[in-house]
């Protein structure tokens, strides 16, 4: 508070007139402990100012997520099947909770806002009145704060499980569009929009690898942002570190290596489609033979549109033996999908081998 100085001891920034003099008559007959008390009170209306501004900033964050989740409960982009319904029930859910917390966030930066009010009062008019005791509204102040950090935890759990059912619900979106186009476009936004939500790099790069093959997938393919999206999938993936969420543990260079395939397969790429392909099925540790068999589903794919019709056997035999094996029905089904295409060229050996197995 700056005071004019030709002005007697009255402060020029009250436009008040009658709070000008009233606070100049009282600095003007204060002693050493009414400045004291002064410079106390001074630091509480600051503190409760702080206080006011950080649950200001906390509930309009949650405001923020609240309509983010309502908009993605109500969105009308969504397909009628499993998991766009898993989707808008995650959405409304999340939405239902951050609705409670948003409202308990409205009554806590109201109490702040009324205790700076008090202690601004306390301050410009009851400075020498010691009839005037704060304790009840110090202790206020204090459990506000005290909450305000329970209340950013609670909000922190809510968006990391949102994070999680969104990541799971995004995965099974990719899959759902890898198998056919008519799921790409919507699986292209639910993946976009999880990936506002992904923090570590490990997630970023599995979802953008996702994105990529959602993008080449599509009915109308974008290759420009496909091969971004894989871009920024190895950018990600080089800077995870070992310390990973649960469900991307196992993202290696092999996975980054036959999407990456896939993706340039479905964008015309074949060339060097094969050979990420073949790379990333020979970098897989044996302990994941179910995703081996996907591999050599991809691979067996990549060698038809070379037109290799017996490496695509051999490749397809392959992995419809680990399917079996490893009890992987998604293998399965993806090598199934190639008995078309083979089954013109039955008078090869392994194709007939394929054939005789994918009927038995």
């Amino acid at each position: 508070m700056i005071i004019d100085r030709h002005a007697s001891v009255t402060p020029h920034r009250f436009e008040t007139p009658w709070l000008r003099r009233t606070i100049g008559k009282r600095m003007g007959r204060a002693d050493r402990d009414d400045m004291l008390h002064a410079l106390l009170l001074v630091t509480e209306v600051r503190i409760a100012h702080r206080t006011t501004v950080a649950w200001r900033e906390f509930h309009a964050e949650i405001d923020r997520e609240t309509k983010d989740a309502e908009r993605r409960r109500d969105s009308s982009t969504w397909n009628n099947d499993q998991v766009a319904a898993d989707c808008r029930a995650a959405a409304g859910t999340l939405a239902d909770k951050l609705w409670t917390e948003r409202q308990g966030a409205l009554e806590s930066l109201t109490e702040c806002e009324a205790i700076t009010t008090r202690f601004g009062r306390r301050l410009g008019v009851y400075l020498t009145d010691d009839s005037c005791d704060t304790t009840d509204i110090r202790a206020a102040l204090a459990a506000l704060n005290d909450y305000l950090v329970t209340a950013r935890q609670q909000l922190s759990t809510l968006l990391a499980e949102d994070r999680a059912a969104l990541h799971s619900l995004a995965r099974r979106a990719a899959s759902a569009a890898a198998a056919g186009p008519a799921a790409a476009h919507w699986a292209v936004n639910l993946l976009t929009h999880a990936l506002t939500r992904a923090r570590h790099p490990a997630a970023r790069s599995l979802l953008k690898l996702r994105l990529a093959r959602s993008l080449a997938a599509a009915p109308a393919p974008a290759p420009q942002a496909a091969r971004r999206a894989l871009n920024a999938a190895e950018y990600d993936l080089h800077r995870a570190g070992g310390d990973r969420p649960a469900w991307c543990t196992w993202m290696s260079e092999a996975d980054l290596a036959v999407d990456t395939g896939q993706t340039l397969l479905d964008l015309g790429d074949t060339r060097p489609a094969h050979q990420l392909l073949t790379q990333g099925e020979h970098l897989l540790p044996a302990s994941r033979d179910k995703t081996r068999g996907i591999f050599l589903a991809y691979q067996a794919t990549s060698h038809l549109a070379h037109h290799d019709t017996e490496p695509a056997a051999h490749a397809a035999t392959h992995a419809l033996e680990l399917a079996r094996r490893t009890h992987a029905p998604r293998c399965e089904q993806l090598v199934q999908r190639l008995t078309p295409a083979l089954r013109p060229h039955a008078h090869h050996d392994a194709v007939a081998h394929f054939l005789h197995l994918a009927t038995a």
